[in-house]
């Protein structure tokens, strides 16, 4: 419940002159909002069907469901997941191609030359 001091100045300040009363009011509002307690608990129900399976739910299922009370103070947040990683970049296949026709083309050059060259020491 609001305590007298608070229902005292929202009264008040309902009344002529609220703005000399505004910052009163708002400090008397952080104080008593400060002072509610936080629900830090909360109510799910489990079962398990005839296959096994266990189900958990807000609400009961059936005449077998189980309350379970959490304390949600409890529980600690998951940590974001790792940013994804930086795909490495291969060269392109088609500039190897290239590369390896050319030097093909070197060889088969050097193989000619030598042959002419056999032949004519011949």
């Amino acid at each position: 419940m609001l305590d007298a001091k608070l229902v005292a100045i929202i009264l008040a300040a309902s009344t002529a002159g609220a703005w000399t009363q505004r910052e009163a009011i708002v400090k008397q509002w952080q104080i008593y909002v400060q002072k509610k307690p936080v629900a830090t608990q909360t109510v799910i129900y489990t079962w398990t069907d005839k296959a096994g399976v266990v189900h958990y739910d807000s609400r009961p299922e059936n005449q077998q469901s189980q309350e379970l009370v959490i304390d949600t103070a409890q529980i600690t947040p998951l940590a974001s997941p790792p940013p994804p990683l930086k795909k490495v970049e291969e060269p392109k296949p088609k500039l190897a191609l290239a590369e390896l026709r050319e030097e093909l083309e070197r060889q088969r050059q050097q193989m000619q030359e030598a042959k002419l060259q056999r032949i004519l020491q011949e």
